[in-house]
Order: C-alpha cells, then structure tokens, then sequence
C-alpha cells in the first residue's frame, strides 16, 4: 500500500505500471468510440490530461509489488466556483480484475475506503464518478462508502463513414454555404452563432437544464445544492463554448424555426491523436414550445453537416438515458449507441 501522491510526481518506473495497469483496463471511456486494437493513445491521452490537472493517486499493490487497485482524484475548482461547494472528481477507481470474485470485492472494498477517508479528510463536499455499466459490479463498492446513483450517460454517434450515410440517408440534399447556412426545407435553418445570439442562448441554457422532467440533470437532482448557482453554471458553461468558438476551438451551431433561434449545439474540435479527429458535443439545448417540429433532429443533421465540412473524424453525444428524445432522434437517424456509464455523487 502506498500514500497518496501527486500524479506529477512519479517516477519513471511507477508511471510506466501504471500505464500498463490502465491499457488492462476494457472499461476506459471511449474505448468503445475508437474501436482501437491498441488503447496505448487512449491512456496516454488520460494520463496526459490527470498530469496537467495536478491530480492525486491512490494504489494498492501485492506482496511482490505489482499494482491491484488505483484510484485518481483531482480537485475541481470551476465546479467548485460555480456550485459554491468543495467539488471533486474520481477519474479512475478500479482493480486489476475485472472478474466477479470475493477476492476482487476485497481489493475494491480496501480502495474505496481508502478513497472514502481521503474526501473526508480535503472536506470535499461534492464528489462524482463514471462507471461503465459493463461493470456493475464496481459499483456496489462505490455505494457501500456512501455514493449514490444519479444519472445513466449513454454515448452516441459515429465515424466519418457513418455520418456521410447518415447525411446521405436523411437529408442528402443538405450543404454548407459560403456563409455557414443550411436550410432543411421544413422551416428550419441551422447557422453558425452570431451577433445577438449569445444572451438568448445563455439564458435557453440556464432555463432550459433545471427543467427535470425532461433532462434528470445531476446536479439539480441534488437538494444540497442551489438551484439558482447550478443554472448559472449553465449559462456560464455555454459562455465558454462561445469563446470557443470565437477562437476557433470549437463551434456553436443555432436552429432557427420559422426565422427564431429555437436551440442550439455547441461542438468542439478533438486534437489528440487518441480521439482520432471526432467533434464532441459539449452542450446543447432547444426551446421547450419547438419540440415536435424538427428543430433537435434539424440541428443534429446539420451538426454532422458541419463535423464533415470540416473535415472531421466523427462525432459523439453524451446524453442522460432519461432524455428519450435526444436518444430516439440519434438512433432513429441511425447513430452508433457505443458505451454507457452510470454516474454516481458522493456527498457531504
């Protein structure tokens, strides 16, 4: 057993176990998208990512040494800005096996208390986690410290070769002006942001996630948190995807409906190696009073429109498994369902 540590702060020699121990590891976010023989790129992508977050590390080894359990924290100081609350988040918690045994439950059951005491002790008070729900299993020893269930993310969308059928199948008429434009024929236009849109937008963001019969969101799902500072978060999380998209980071793409901005997504540009070129949906929302008129469905085929005009590798959306709008719209366009995870809260 060995102390927490910075992840910075390791030597050669355990990086390169821990390394090893991760690429074991099948259940890693967005394998599943890559499809990958190798995710060597994938865990160096993560490790990259915890290094320059200034995370912490927890393992557990054998007798002889090697590696059984790892876990990786890393404090959140925008959450914990915008939420007024110590926010935290668990990258990583799991052991070597991924078996269903008495022995693994052991190594997970010493981990997670480990973990448990940890957050106690930085007084965190807001802590998530992802597990895949092809490992359930992992998720009893999560719960038994005192975490709880809060929402099903599933993950969809597809490659370059897939958007262009999609495209081909559904709207093959669709092309990107000069000037960003694609009209759908149905009344509804998707366009690049623009002078004006950013206020209303903003305030679609903050109104539109705390509406939780339809979206379930985790943190307005939350009591100890206020409702007001978590819609702010939204607005603000949109303010940064505008920046984005001004730098050239990233895009945001409005719906228009009968020439009113109804909804938008915000979309950013993938430049690690590992996520092969694919653009990741980073937020989206639509006006409750436009649904049944093609607006969503409007804005995700123009989105693709957009990811391929670009010259993208893909795309994917992350959304809550209770949002059966948003997952009926992809699959009914023919998107790849690929991983699913549950995402689980600690609180204090």
């Amino acid at each position: 057993m060995s102390d927490w540590k910075k992840l910075n702060t390791l030597p050669e020699l355990e990086l390169r176990d821990l390394r090893k121990f991760l690429m074991a590891d099948p259940f890693l976010a967005f394998t599943g998208v890559m499809n990958a023989t190798s995710n060597a790129e994938l865990v160096g992508y993560y490790l990259d990512k915890w290094t320059a977050s200034n995370s912490e590390i927890f393992t557990l080894t054998n007798t002889s040494g090697r590696l059984t359990a790892v876990a990786i924290i890393e404090a959140l100081a925008w959450d914990t800005e915008m939420l007024r609350t110590p926010a935290a988040r668990i990258h990583y918690a799991n052991s070597l096996s991924k078996d269903v045994s008495v022995e693994r439950g052991e190594l997970l059951t010493k981990l997670m208390l480990c973990v448990k005491n940890r957050l106690v002790e930085q007084k965190y008070r807001l802590v998530d986690a992802r597990i895949s729900t092809r490992d359930l299993f992992a998720t009893r020893y999560f719960e038994h410290v005192g975490f709880h269930t809060v929402d099903v993310l599933v993950t969809l969308g597809g490659d370059k070769a897939k958007l262009e059928r999609i495209l081909d199948q559904h709207a093959p008429y669709l092309s990107v002006a000069a000037d960003g434009h694609m009209d759908l024929g149905n009344a509804v236009t998707i366009r690049p942001l623009q002078a004006g849109d950013e206020d209303i937008m903003a305030k679609l963001s903050r109104d539109a996630f705390g509406e939780v019969a339809m979206i379930q969101d985790r943190f307005f799902l939350e009591p100890t948190l206020s409702h007001d500072a978590t819609s702010t978060l939204f607005e603000t999380w949109f303010r940064n995807c505008v920046a984005k998209h001004k730098s050239g980071a990233g895009s945001v793409l409005v719906a228009e409906f009968g020439g009113v901005p109804m909804g938008y997504v915000a979309i950013d540009a993938s430049t690690h190696p590992a996520l092969g070129g694919y653009w990741i949906d980073s937020l989206n929302a639509v006006r409750s009073e436009s649904r049944g008129k093609g607006v969503y469905r409007g804005l995700i085929l123009g989105t693709i429109a957009h990811v391929l005009h670009q010259g993208g590798g893909g795309l994917i959306t992350k959304t809550q498994v209770s949002t059966q709008r948003v997952v009926n719209t992809w699959l009914h366009l023919g998107a790849n369902l690929y991983e699913s995870f549950c995402t689980l809260h600690w609180t204090s």
